[in-house]
C-alpha cells in the first residue's frame, strides 16, 4: 500500500446479475494503491434468504435491513476504514450513520439511478457527508435540500467489455435492459427487423411477440451480445426527465460496438454524436438511422472504434477513481 494510501470499505452488491457500479469503483481504487474492503449490500442470513416470496412482508424486509446494518457495523470494526462508501444506501439506518460520524468516518453514498426515485434519494442524500448523483441536472435540487452534492458519471471496466476478435454479427438490433412500458414502445416501432431484446420482465411482461424476447443477459454474455449486434440499441428509462447516461452508454463502446442511443443532455459532453456513438429524438430519426447504419457497415465500424478509443480515455473507472480519490483527500483534510 502506499504511503499516502487510504482505507476504504464499499458497501454494495457483489453478487452475479448485480450492479457493477460499487465493485468496479472499489477496484479501481485498490490499481491506485489503497486498501478497499467490500461488504455485500445484499447480505442476508439464510433463514431471510430462502423465505417464500409470499411471506416477505414488513418484517421481513425489518430483519433484512438490521442484519445489513449489523454487518456494516462488525465490518467497520474489523477493518478500520476511513472512508465508508454505499452504493445507493437506502437501506441504511440513520442510526448506523450517526455511529459512523462519531467515529470521524467520512460516509459517502453514490445514486447511479437518478432522475428515477429522486425524492427517496433526496431524502436519503441528508445522512450523508457526500452524496453523489449519476445525474447532472438533479443537483440543484439536493443544493436546495442542504446536501453536500457531487455529480460522478457511471463508467465501464474495459477488462469486462472489449472487442471479441472473430465475433460474427448475428443480431441486426439488440437492446439489453429491463422491461418497461416506454421501452417496450419504442422497440414496436422495429419489429420488421432482427430485433432482439434482452432482459428481466420482456418474456412475461411484454407484448412483443416471442421470437424477439430473450432472458436477462449478465456476465460475459453481455459483452457477448454488444458484439454480435450490428446496432446496439439504448432506450434509457428516465422517461424524458433529467439528463444522466445509463452504463450501456459507456459499455458498448468500450465493446468496440455500435451503439444508437436516445438522446439525453449528458451524450453531448461525453461524446461527440457520429463520431463515437449516434442519437436519435424521434422514432422517425431512429428508424431512419437504424435504415442507414444497417447497410453501411464501414460508417458503423468506423464510429465503433472511434467510439472504443474514446471511452478508453475518458470513461473507465480508473478515470472516476481519480476524480472520487480527489473529494475523500479534501475531505480528510477538513476534518
Amino acid at each position: 500500500m502506499k504511503n499516502d494510501a487510504m482505507k476504504f470499505l464499499f458497501v454494495c452488491p457483489i453478487g452475479f446479475g448485480t450492479s457493477k457500479n460499487g465493485v468496479d469503483l472499489g477496484h479501481a481504487l485498490e490499481r491506485r494503491g489503497h486498501e478497499v474492503t467490500f461488504q455485500d449490500l445484499d447480505v442476508r442470513p439464510a433463514w431471510l434468504r430462502y423465505t417464500p416470496k409470499p411471506l416477505r412482508g414488513e418484517s421481513w424486509k425489518l430483519a433484512c435491513k438490521n442484519h445489513l446494518n449489523s454487518a456494516v457495523l462488525n465490518a467497520v470494526h474489523l477493518h478500520k476504514p476511513q472512508v465508508v462508501f454505499f452504493l445507493s444506501g437506502f437501506g441504511i439506518a440513520a442510526n448506523t450513520l450517526h455511529i459512523l460520524k462519531s467515529s470521524a468516518i467520512i460516509t459517502i453514498a453514490y445514486w447511479v439511478d437518478d432522475p428515477l426515485q429522486h425524492m427517496q434519494a433526496l431524502k436519503n442524500a441528508r445522512n450523508y457527508a457526500l452524496f453523489l448523483t449519476n445525474d447532472r441536472q438533479s443537483l440543484p435540487s439536493y443544493f436546495a435540500a442542504g446536501v453536500n452534492a457531487k455529480h460522478l458519471q457511471s463508467a465501464a471496466d474495459p477488462n469486462l467489455f472489449f472487442p471479441i476478435t472473430g465475433a460474427e454479427k448475428l443480431i441486426d438490433i439488440s437492446f439489453i435492459g429491463t422491461h418497461s412500458a416506454y421501452r417496450e414502445s419504442i422497440v414496436k416501432n422495429l419489429l420488421d427487423f432482427n430485433v432482439q431484446v434482452f432482459g428481466p420482465g420482456w418474456i412475461k411482461n411484454s407484448s412483443l411477440p416471442r421470437k424477439h424476447t430473450n432472458e436477462g443477459a449478465f456476465g460475459n454474455k453481455t459483452n457477448e451480445i454488444y458484439n454480435q449486434s450490428r446496432i446496439n440499441l439504448n432506450i434509457h428509462n428516465w422517461f424524458g426527465i433529467g439528463s444522466a447516461m445509463n452504463l450501456r452508454l459507456f459499455e458498448v463502446p468500450l465493446a468496440s460496438a455500435f451503439l444508437l442511443t436516445d438522446w439525453v443532455a449528458e451524450n453531448d459532453e461525453a461524446y461527440q454524436d457520429s463520431v463515437h456513438i449516434c442519437n436519435f429524438r424521434t422514432s422517425d430519426e431512429l428508424r431512419e438511422k437504424v435504415a442507414f447504419y444497417l447497410s453501411n457497415p464501414a460508417v458503423r465500424e468506423k464510429i465503433a472504434a472511434a467510439g472504443r478509443a474514446h471511452a478508453l480515455d475518458h470513461h473507465t473507472y480508473d478515470q472516476r477513481a481519480i476524480i472520487f480519490e480527489s473529494w475523500c483527500v479534501e475531505m480528510l483534510q477538513s476534518r
